[in-house]
C-alpha cells in the first residue's frame, strides 16, 4: 500500500512539474525612444511687477549753465533718461519634450501688458520730467529648460520644479516719441520655480512663482557715428535694467 502511495505522489508531481514547464518564458521587453522622451505643453496665466531704467552717459560731462552762460562739468551727467514701473497680466506657452520625466526642454512664447507710469527726461539737469500713464505690451519668445528632481524618487516632494530661459521681450518703443535711440527690444534670462500637482492622467496644475532680469541696447536704425547734428550721439546705454517678478497659475501635460 505504501508504496502505491509513493507512486502516485511521483506521478502528480511528475504532472505538476510538467505543466510549469510546458508554460512559454515571456519576452524581454525592448524599450523605444517613446520609453524616454515625451511631449511636453504647458500653459501659465497670472500677474507680474516690472521696473524699467535705462540712462546714458554723457560723453563730455560739460554742459551750459544758462544763469552763469559757462560751461560746466558734471561727473554725473546723463541723458535719455527713461523709467517705467507698472504691474499687470501675463500668459505664456511652452512647448517641447520631456526626457525621462525628470528634465523637459522647450520653447516660450508670451504676452505681458503691464499698466504703470513711463517717465521721460532729456537729461539728468533737467528739471522737467514728462509722464505717460497706460498699458505696456511686450511680446516675448526664447528657449528654456525645466528640471523636476524627484520625479518617482521622493513623493511628498515629487512636484517640485525649477526652471531657466534666455528670453528676447519688446518693448512699444514709446521713447522713440522723444527722440531717444534704444531698440525696441531687450534680452535677458528669466528663472522659475514651483510645484504642480497631478489632477489625471498626465495632466497637473500649480503653482509658478518667476524672476526675469533684461537689458536694451542703442537702435540699429540710427548712426553710430559718435556725435551727429541734431540728434544724441548713440552708444550702448550704461545702465539698462528690467526685473521681472510674477506668480502665476500653470497647467502641465507631460
Amino acid at each position: 500500500m505504501i508504496r502505491v502511495l509513493f507512486l502516485v505522489i511521483c506521478l502528480a508531481s511528475a504532472a505538476i512539474g510538467g505543466v510549469y514547464d510546458s508554460k512559454p518564458i515571456p519576452k524581454r521587453k525592448r524599450h523605444t525612444v517613446t520609453d524616454f522622451i515625451y511631449p511636453y505643453f504647458e500653459v501659465m496665466a497670472g500677474v507680474e511687477k516690472i521696473t524699467t531704467k535705462i540712462k546714458t552717459e554723457s560723453y563730455t560731462h560739460w554742459y551750459h549753465d544758462k544763469k552763469l552762460d559757462e560751461m560746466v562739468y558734471d561727473e554725473d551727467l546723463y541723458y535719455d533718461i527713461y523709467s517705467f514701473n507698472g504691474a499687470g497680466p501675463n500668459i505664456e506657452a511652452k512647448l517641447g519634450v520631456q526626457l525621462i520625466k525628470h528634465v523637459a526642454f522647450f520653447l516660450n512664447l508670451g504676452l505681458a501688458w503691464p499698466i504703470g507710469s513711463s517717465h521721460y527726461k532729456y537729461y539728468s539737469l533737467d528739471k522737467e520730467e514728462y509722464i505717460d500713464r497706460g498699458y505696456i505690451y511686450q511680446p516675448f519668445f526664447g528657449v528654456g529648460t525645466k528640471v523636476y528632481p524627484f520625479v518617482q524618487w521622493l513623493p511628498v516632494l515629487d512636484g517640485i520644479f525649477i526652471g531657466a530661459s534666455l528670453i528676447r521681450t519688446y518693448a512699444n518703443g514709446s521713447w522713440e516719441d522723444y527722440g531717444m535711440t534704444y531698440d525696441n527690444h531687450e534680452d535677458g534670462y528669466k528663472l522659475e520655480a514651483g510645484h504642480l500637482w497631478n489632477i489625471t492622467g498626465h495632466y497637473f496644475i500649480g503653482i509658478t512663482a518667476n524672476m526675469a532680469s533684461y537689458s536694451c541696447s542703442t537702435s540699429d536704425a540710427y548712426s553710430h557715428n559718435a556725435f551727429g547734428i541734431g540728434q544724441n550721439p548713440t552708444r550702448p546705454p550704461d545702465e539698462s535694467k528690467t526685473k521681472v517678478y510674477g506668480i502665476s497659475l500653470t497647467v502641465v501635460f507631460k
